[in-house]
């Protein structure tokens, strides 16, 4: 299967959430998703991470880092990780800075 097809899939099925209102926490499994991606784009493709950066910026606005840490430790936030690592794990290395900037596109 492309990397433009598989890319597209997971962008659609983990769409990264809207900010979270002050009263509200974030989406765990987008965070878990939108973090490990950043971390592996971080590794592969160096101007990527910022723009990641941004979108989980927005996800926790507003957000005590305390709740911030809560939901990092749930089983959602973990299970959206885990998602994203099982996707890039599957990924050539020869795609990976295609795979962190068409993964990135699919979630504006």
């Amino acid at each position: 299967m492309k990397i433009e097809v598989i890319a597209a899939i997971f962008a659609a099925l983990v769409q990264v959430a809207p900010a979270a209102s002050a009263d509200e926490k974030p989406d765990a499994r987008a965070l878990g998703v939108a973090e490990a991606m950043q971390a592996f784009c971080a590794r592969v493709e160096p101007s990527v991470p910022s723009m990641y950066e941004g979108k989980i910026r927005r996800m926790v606005q507003g957000v005590g880092k305390q709740e911030i840490a809560r939901v990092r430790l749930t089983d959602e936030y973990r299970q959206g990780h885990a998602s994203a690592d099982e996707f890039v794990a599957k990924i050539d290395e020869h795609n990976f800075g295609k795979a962190c900037a068409e993964t990135l596109a699919w979630n504006k």
